[in-house]
């Protein structure tokens, strides 16, 4: 989750709606001059208007690129990804752990835990309860 805006939506909607009619009134201003331009007038750092008039742009369709909500989108397929490979590598270990239960004459994985030594590469075979 992004970290709370510095400024107001209302402030960021405001400053890229008047560089867009910047660029509408001057045919020639460049999107680097309007918001040299335009940004220290609404108080907000070039950059940071920039950026936004770039997203803005992108969001509208009138230049290619990665929407917002595309974004957002991506985010969570990305984080839906990366907690489902968690979960199969849970699942795998599981699995294995059970294999080595069940040489264990099929004891449960908790009580495999407690009383089998076979966690470590030395032992070939499962000693058992008594080993």
């Amino acid at each position: 989750m992004p970290a709370p805006g510095k400024y107001p939506n209302e402030l960021r909607e405001r400053a890229v709606r008047l560089v867009a009619e910047a660029m509408v009134a001057e045919p020639d201003l460049s999107l680097n001059a309007a918001v040299i331009r335009i940004g220290p007038k609404v108080g907000i750092v070039p950059d940071t208007l920039r950026g936004w008039c770039k997203q803005q742009r992108v969001d509208t369709g009138l230049t290619p690129g990665t929407t917002t909500t595309d974004a957002t989108k991506i985010k969570a397929l990305e984080w839906e990804v990366k907690a489902l490979k968690r979960a199969n590598e849970i699942a795998i270990s599981l699995a294995r752990l059970s294999s080595r239960t069940s040489a264990c004459n099929s004891r449960t994985v908790a009580a495999y835990t407690r009383t089998c030594r076979c966690w470590t590469a030395s032992r070939a075979r499962c000693p058992g309860p008594s080993g």
